[in-house]
């Protein structure tokens, strides 16, 4: 998956990708700033292969809220999709996984139903036929994560884009 987010990242790089400025701000918010204290993550037993769960890191006053939207969806005729996202205010740094937070940086996490498919760190995602074996339609959510995987929230509320395909 890693190769092909790199192949997948440079075809967005060559091709173009939406304006940031052109995307619509999720919510807006004042109020004091949050510390960015890392927090252990609870075991998830549903899926011990993708336990990343953290506590999520509200954006801080001053910083720039950051934004994820899911620009294009594509399928595929073996039934996969290729997902294409736009970042506003957000740099993907997968060279500080694992690493004390820092504002506006991280690497995104990617589900289907609910169901996590993985992290990634482009803006072209891969996603296999297999997450959408059952009749649709399948909800697509695209996550923005901090360098420890916890996510970002902006009042309270999780930075992510969400797509129906069928």
């Amino acid at each position: 998956m890693y190769t092909h987010s790199i192949v997948a990242g440079l075809v967005g790089i060559v091709f173009g990708a939406v304006a940031a400025t052109q995307l619509p701000t999720l919510v807006s918010y004042t109020g004091d700033a949050p510390t960015l204290e890392p927090t252990p993550a609870p075991t998830d037993q549903s899926n011990p292969g993708m336990a990343m769960r953290r506590e999520p890191i509200p954006v801080r006053d001053d910083a720039p809220v950051p934004n994820v939207a899911i620009v294009e969806t594509i399928p595929d005729m073996m039934g996969a999709y290729t997902v294409r996202v736009a970042l506003e205010n957000f740099t993907i740094t997968p060279e500080k996984i694992d690493q004390t937070p820092v504002p506006n940086e991280g690497h995104l996490h990617v589900y289907v139903d609910g169901e996590k498919v993985g992290r990634e760190y482009a803006e072209w995602i891969y996603i296999p036929a297999s997450y959408f074996s059952d009749e649709g339609p399948h909800r697509i959510t695209v996550s923005l994560n901090a360098n420890t995987h916890a996510a970002w929230t902006f009042a309270d509320t999780p930075i992510e884009a969400v797509v129906a395909v069928e």
